[in-house]
């Protein structure tokens, strides 16, 4: 959970988010050559991402 100090409330728990969260400046790139394999490429069948999954750098 986020840390939110003394004023945070036992009654009203926050979770944190696991999602991706997707940067455009910084992942725009990806996005585009992704979806063009899948809207253009009809000879690709699968695609592999790798990478660290987030806040374990």
């Amino acid at each position: 959970m986020s840390d939110r100090g003394a004023a945070a409330k036992a009654s009203d728990p926050r979770l944190d988010s696991l999602a991706p969260k997707v940067d455009k400046e910084e992942h725009g790139v990806y996005v585009t050559i992704l979806k063009r394999a899948i809207d253009e490429q009809t000879d690709v069948r699968n695609i592999a991402l790798t990478g660290t999954y987030p806040g374990s750098t």
